[in-house]
């Protein structure tokens, strides 16, 4: 099973066809890996985040979604949404993602499936990846363009580390992916590997 935007697309027999499965969605786009947040325990759920337009929550599978968006950041510019993900711990409804203008967004929660959202205002920055650790959901990592985001109480507290986390290793939740530039073009950039949930990281041989 995937999903292709836009409008948003539903292919089950591994890409061969695909049916449009977009209702209640138009107009959106999704940003980065990490902006669908699907729910571990049951496969018909899942929330969108999208550019602009914040987020959807879908209970069939795609085939309708409902409209429910964090609180829109007048001061950061906009509504977009372009990271979230779902606590994996079974029956939890709880979401975490990020709202306001392109280039800086507000951390966000919600217990409710995104019904209602608790705006956290002083955690800002450029939001691109967002993931609970899969073993233990209270441990929390939001990577930003620059440096990273660690919660260790479920998204109340958090943390600065020291390197843009971009990936998270899901059959253990402590070991996780960053990316550094070698050089100011970009071209050139060396991976990164931390097994302490953040703390020291160790280049990746080549």
């Amino acid at each position: 099973v995937a999903f292709h935007l836009y409008p948003v697309r539903k292919t089950t027999d591994g890409g061969r066809t695909w049916q449009y499965s977009g209702d209640g969605v138009s107009g959106c786009r999704r940003g980065t890996r990490t902006s669908i947040a699907f729910r571990p325990d049951d496969p018909k759920k899942m929330v969108f985040f999208f550019i602009d337009h914040g987020s959807a929550l879908t209970t069939d599978d795609g085939d309708t979604f409902v409209y429910c968006p964090p609180p829109r950041q007048a001061d950061l510019g906009a509504m977009t949404t372009a990271v979230g993900a779902y606590d994996p711990t079974p029956g939890s409804r709880k979401l975490i993602s990020a709202v306001g203008g392109w280039t800086q967004q507000r951390l966000c929660l919600s217990e409710d499936d995104g019904k209602t959202w608790a705006v956290q205002r002083d955690m800002i920055g450029n939001f691109q990846f967002l993931a609970f650790h899969p073993q233990q959901p209270n441990i929390v990592y939001a990577g930003r363009s620059a440096d990273s985001l660690r919660s260790r109480d479920g998204g109340k507290t958090w943390q600065t580390l020291a390197r843009p986390i971009k990936a998270i290793f899901l059959g253990n939740g402590d070991t996780v992916f960053a990316a550094r530039r070698l050089d100011q073009s970009g071209w050139e950039s060396e991976v990164l590997r931390s097994t302490d949930q953040g703390d020291t990281w160790t280049p990746l041989p080549g």
